[in-house]
């Protein structure tokens, strides 16, 4: 029994990689697996993210701008008002 165990590993031993070869080599690929699914998650939500951040970067120029354009018109009127009240 134990001559047959024997004749097995050194048969595994022959024909290529150990059992305990194989299982670390299958560690290390699993590993590698999940750093690399890490990676690449945290590659999408940071575009995501900056993708988002200049959308928002554009709303507020274009919110700045209205209200620049708002605040030239206010004071317009309130000259024109002014003027008018001045008059009478």
């Amino acid at each position: 029994m134990q001559e047959s165990i024997h004749q097995e590993t050194l048969e595994i031993h022959l024909n290529g990689l150990s059992l305990k070869s194989l299982v670390c080599a299958l560690c290390i690929l699993c590993f590698s697996c999940i750093l690399l699914g890490t990676k690449i998650f945290l590659t999408s939500e940071i575009y995501r993210s900056s993708r988002n951040i200049n959308v928002l970067q554009a709303q507020y120029d274009i919110l700045l701008e209205e209200k620049q354009r708002l605040e030239k018109e206010l004071e317009v009127v309130r000259s024109r008002y002014l003027i008018t009240n001045l008059d009478d």
